[in-house]
């Protein structure tokens, strides 16, 4: 099996970012201990906004949607935006965000949550009803890579469709994949996108994922929301 190859440039921005949160941290932490605590949440909130930004234009580009870079940037912006009204807001507003900021914070995270849930119900089901010719794809590499000690596995097929021979990956990496090298399955594909196909199992694990984790954030903003509601 080959592994994942990175780009020179992949790797350099990797460190840039992981650089840029240390020194973000640092700096939050600064402010924390200063009068200026009212920055932090601007601190971590341009690493978020940015990051997140940056990995929703990557996956646009591959014609692809990632609701964690949403999360990112949605936290992002809001971090931001809170700092802005402390420092340059009006009194009442000021107010209203000391009181109520973490009513305001959880209520964002179950609005991701519920984006989440909604974005996995709605990819699994619409990727489903574009594939619908049924094409024989064999296994021809499992492209790999490490995470947090793990190995993960990315199955790419090869078809034969429309006269002519044509590859296919989805780039969702996976500990547990059913196929090895030489394989062969039946899987849909789009008739007028045959580079998007349909796997059941693997669709399933990638929405279950995304969606179990949307779920997550739901059920505990809402128990947080009770909790602090019946103080």
């Amino acid at each position: 099996m080959n592994n994942k190859k990175y780009s020179p440039s992949e790797i350099i921005i990797s460190v840039i970012f992981v650089i840029w949160f240390i020194a973000s941290i640092a700096v939050m932490i600064f402010f924390a201990k200063t009068e200026r605590a009212g920055l932090v949440p601007a601190v971590l909130g341009q690493y978020f906004l940015v990051f997140g930004i940056v990995a929703g234009v990557n996956e646009a580009k591959n014609k692809k949607f990632n609701p964690i870079a949403l999360v990112f940037a949605i936290v992002g912006l809001a971090g931001i935006v809170a700092t802005l009204i402390l420092y340059f807001g009006a009194e009442n507003m000021i107010s209203f965000l000391d009181k109520n900021m973490p009513y305001i914070l959880m209520s964002l995270f179950l609005i991701v949550g519920i984006i989440l849930v909604i974005v996995a119900v709605l990819k699994y089901f619409g990727r489903k009803k574009r594939c619908s010719y049924l094409v024989t794809a064999k296994c021809i590499e499992l492209r790999e890579t490490a995470n947090d000690g793990h190995m993960l596995a990315c199955p790419v097929y090869e078809i034969y469709y429309d006269g002519r021979t044509i590859k296919l990956c989805d780039d969702v990496y996976s500990n547990n994949i059913d196929v090895r090298v030489g394989d062969e399955k039946e899987i849909l594909i789009n008739p007028d996108k045959p580079t998007e196909y349909f796997a059941p199992e693997e669709m399933a694990a990638s929405s279950i994922i995304t969606g179990g984790i949307g779920i997550a954030i739901v059920l505990v903003m809402i128990f947080a929301l009770v909790m602090t509601g019946s103080k």
